[in-house]
């Protein structure tokens, strides 16, 4: 985790909410040592998130950051 801070590209991280194996708190510490830009989507899902949202805003987010129309 040490070297996520001196990230400079843009970061999503998408979080599930009942992850047996990633406690919320450490999502969030995770997303607060990254540098920026960063963005965190939470969802309803367990460690596999195959909500049909995350999907969406995984696309969205590439949009915006890969400028694909």
């Amino acid at each position: 985790m040490n070297n996520i801070g001196k990230s400079t590209v843009p970061l999503l991280f998408q979080s599930a909410r009942f992850d047996p194996g990633v406690p919320e708190v450490h999502s969030i510490d995770f997303y607060k040592a990254a540098g920026e830009p960063k963005e965190l989507k939470w969802y309803n899902t367990g460690h596999q998130i195959n909500d049909p949202q995350a999907f969406a805003d995984r696309q969205e987010w590439l949009r915006k950051y890969l400028n694909i129309p």
